[in-house]
């Protein structure tokens, strides 16, 4: 039953990657499947029985779906959605790379800033690069910059900041850790700040970027946009949000949906426009999978997955499988959707099993998990890859993506396992 119920998850992710269906969706319908139709254990006995009553399959099964992780990722996503549809972190980004003075040596480096700035406020890795890669792309393609150089450069900084608390990855992280009794507090951040600071600080000096500047200048601006009433307004309700649950501990979750609301009371934006902003997908792919992946801790595969990885874990080597892990599975999968929820319960189980830290470990899943998302296969690289303009070599860039990812990832494990990296 173990075995199964793994296989079935992995059957799910193939199916998914393979069929282009959101993961989400077959998640939940193989938790119905199993759930109903396969024996699951009962209570904490770990005997595999039947449950007899549809009802108690039913209440099983929809258990799994977290009201806490949707409503977050709903608030959050809705309220930067607004500021993504008045334009105001477009205007705002746009007017911080405008203060470069000619310096085309220090575009990549405002990027980053920027991207770290925009991903760490909340809308975390993805939306946050959906954000700026665009921009990227243009200052790229406009001052005769290295297109990918540029993706990198606004894919580390989203990474930079893209797993703070009040991020939807930071969350979904946290929470799983929670779950297991693991208070990860800012850790995390502080962990993916330093690991991709340092892959932007590499990049640049490999791809020479302070070279920049040995040729004509940043062309002058014709125009800046000001700011309106709006978009001011828009960046007082945001700064609030994170204030309340900072300063406040409030629910991130509901204080951003309330600030979105009270956005579009004011006319920040439609009602249609905001919606329709709102990343359905992800959202149905992260509360998705946390109904397959409560199905298979109940029936044993997360116990059983972590009693086949106990012989080979040690204290030195625990951390960089768990990172190869966690960077194998986002290769194709997405990252806070898929890779966090199922393999964060299986590092607190292998640090109880072995006595060792869960923490270490779960830095190495999520820092594994990003490292490896940059692949054209995964969300993140497939928004840097469509940012850029018809006029460059896409096939180039994909190939360029997916070696990026697999550099990266394998000198991330080395530097996790001589203890380089991880900060806890």
């Amino acid at each position: 039953m173990e075995l199964t119920v793994l296989l079935v998850l992995c059957l799910v992710i193939f199916i998914a990657y393979k069929r282009n269906i959101n993961t989400g969706l077959l998640g939940i319908v193989a938790a119905f499947v199993l759930g109903f139709f396969i024996l699951v254990p009962a209570g904490k006995t770990g005997l595999m029985v039947p449950i007899s009553s549809a009802a108690g399959k039913a209440k099983l099964i929809i258990s799994g779906w977290s009201s806490s992780m949707f409503l977050t990722l709903l608030g959050v996503t809705f309220l930067f959605g607004i500021a993504k549809v008045n334009r105001t972190l477009e205007i705002l980004t746009k007017k911080i790379v405008f203060l470069v003075n000619g310096k085309k040596s220090l575009l990549p480096i405002v990027v980053f800033l920027i991207a770290f700035v925009v991903s760490a406020i909340g809308p975390g890795p993805v939306n946050g690069m959906a954000i700026v890669a665009p921009i990227a792309a243009q200052i790229a393609d406009s001052e005769g910059l290295n297109p990918f150089f540029m993706m990198i450069a606004s894919y580390a900084g989203n990474l930079a900041g893209g797993l703070a608390p009040i991020t939807p990855s930071g969350f979904v992280a946290s929470s799983y850790a929670q779950k297991g009794g693991v208070d990860l507090g800012y850790n995390l951040l502080l962990n993916m700040f330093i690991a991709f600071t340092l892959t932007f600080i590499v990049t640049y000096i490999l791809m020479k970027g302070w070279k920049a500047d040995e040729g004509c200048e940043v062309k002058p601006q014709q125009t800046v946009e000001k700011m309106n009433a709006v978009n001011w307004f828009t960046l007082g309700v945001i700064a609030l949000v994170i204030m309340a649950v900072i300063f406040g501990d409030y629910n991130i979750g509901l204080c951003a949906l309330t600030g979105a609301v009270l956005l579009m009371l004011f006319g920040a934006a439609t009602e249609k426009e905001a919606l329709g902003q709102i990343p359905w997908g992800t959202i149905l792919m992260v509360c998705g999978m946390g109904v397959l992946v409560n199905i298979v801790g109940y029936a044993g595969g997360i116990k059983y997955l972590t009693d086949a990885l106990t012989p080979y874990i040690n204290e030195t080597t625990a951390a960089p499988i768990m990172l190869l892990s966690g960077a194998l599975m986002s290769a194709v999968a997405s990252a806070s959707g898929v890779v966090m929820p199922t393999l964060i319960p299986v590092a607190i189980q292998l640090g109880s099993n072995l006595g060792l830290d869960p923490k270490p470990l779960i830095y190495g899943i999520v820092l594994g998990a990003h490292f490896s998302c940059v692949s054209p296969f995964s969300t993140v690289g497939g928004l840097a890859l469509g940012a850029l303009g018809n006029n460059v070599d896409k096939q180039k860039m994909f190939l360029y993506f997916l070696q990026f990812a697999i550099g990266s990832t394998v000198v991330g494990a080395i530097l996790v396992y001589f203890k380089l990296l991880l900060y806890f």
